[in-house]
C-alpha cells in the first residue's frame, strides 16, 4: 500500500506545524520519519492516519483521496494508526481492547476469534495469558504490544506508528520492532515516526526527516546510506536538503 501527501500544511491555534509537505512511502517499504520533538512529524502521523484533516495540500492512498469519515473509513482501506502514548481503554480488559481494532469491520463472530488469535500471537506468552486483565494495569510496553495487537485486528496493509519506543526500556524496544519486523516480512507497508533514531534506523528501508515542519530529507537507503551523525546534523539545521 502506497501512501502520499502533496503540498501538506497544518496549523494549531495560527501556528504552521506543516509547511507544503511532499512525501511518499513506497508500497512494502519500512519508511523512518525522524525529526526532534515539535518538528512536526506527528502530524504527519495524524493526517496520514485519519486523526487530522490537513489546512491544505491532498492525501492519497494507493492513488485515491482519503475517505469522507476518515478513521472508519482508512480503517476498511487497510490503513491503521497506534498514536503516540498507546491511547488503550485502561478500564477495558485486553481482550475487549484487541476486539475494538476490529470494530469497524464487521466480522461474523468466527473471522473475529480468528483475528483475535491472529493478533494475540503478536505478543508475549505471558500476556497472552493476562488478556482478561484491565488495560490499565499494563506496563509501558506491554501497552506497546497490545496496540500494536490491536491495530492488527482490521488487517491493515499499512501501519503507522507515532514513538514505538518513547519511554520504553531498550529491551522493550527490541522486542517491538521484531513485531514491526515481522509484520513487515508478511508484507505490510511500516511506517515508524521517531525522535530517536537508534531503534529505527539500521531495519528500514527508507528514511524521511522532518525539521520545523518541511522534509530535510528523502533517502532510499539501497542507495545511499544514512548514518546517525548525518541525521543529528540535520536534526539541528548543520545541513540542508538532500
Amino acid at each position: 500500500m502506497r501512501l502520499e501527501l502533496k503540498g501538506v500544511s497544518h496549523a494549531y491555534a495560527g501556528v504552521k506545524a506543516l509547511a507544503g509537505v511532499d512525501l511518499e512511502v513506497p508500497e512494502g517499504s519500512f519508511t523512518a520519519i525522524f525529526g526532534q520533538n515539535g518538528a512536526g512529524k506527528s502530524t504527519i502521523a495524524k493526517i496520514a492516519g485519519g486523526m487530522l484533516r490537513p489546512t491544505e495540500g491532498t492525501v492519497s492512498i494507493d492513488g485515491r483521496p482519503l475517505p469522507r469519515r476518515l478513521r472508519a473509513g482508512l480503517a476498511k482501506r487497510g490503513v491503521a494508526l497506534i498514536p503516540e502514548g498507546r491511547r488503550l481503554f485502561s478500564d477495558l480488559s485486553i481482550a475487549d481492547n484487541l476486539r475494538l481494532g476490529a470494530y469497524a469491520m464487521r466480522l461474523s463472530r468466527g473471522e473475529l476469534a480468528t483475528r483475535m488469535d491472529r493478533a494475540m500471537e503478536l505478543m508475549p506468552p505471558e500476556l497472552r495469558r493476562r488478556t482478561k486483565e484491565r488495560a490499565g494495569v499494563l506496563s509501558g510496553g506491554e501497552r506497546q504490544m497490545v496496540a500494536i495487537a490491536r491495530a492488527m485486528m482490521a488487517d491493515p496493509s499499512l501501519v503507522i506508528v507515532d514513538e514505538p519506543s518513547l519511554g520504553l526500556a531498550p529491551i522493550i524496544v527490541e522486542a517491538v520492532y521484531d513485531n514491526l519486523l515481522r509484520l513487515h516480512g508478511e508484507g505490510v507497508t511500516v511506517v515508524v515516526i521517531e525522535q530517536e533514531a537508534a531503534s529505527a534506523l539500521p531495519v528500514c528501508s527508507h528514511v524521511l526527516v522532518v525539521r520545523r515542519g518541511e522534509i530535510v530529507l528523502r533517502c532510499d537507503k539501497a542507495e545511499n546510506e544514512v548514518t546517525l551523525d548525518d541525521l543529528t546534523a540535520l536534526y539541528f539545521g548543520e545541513r540542508h536538503l538532500v
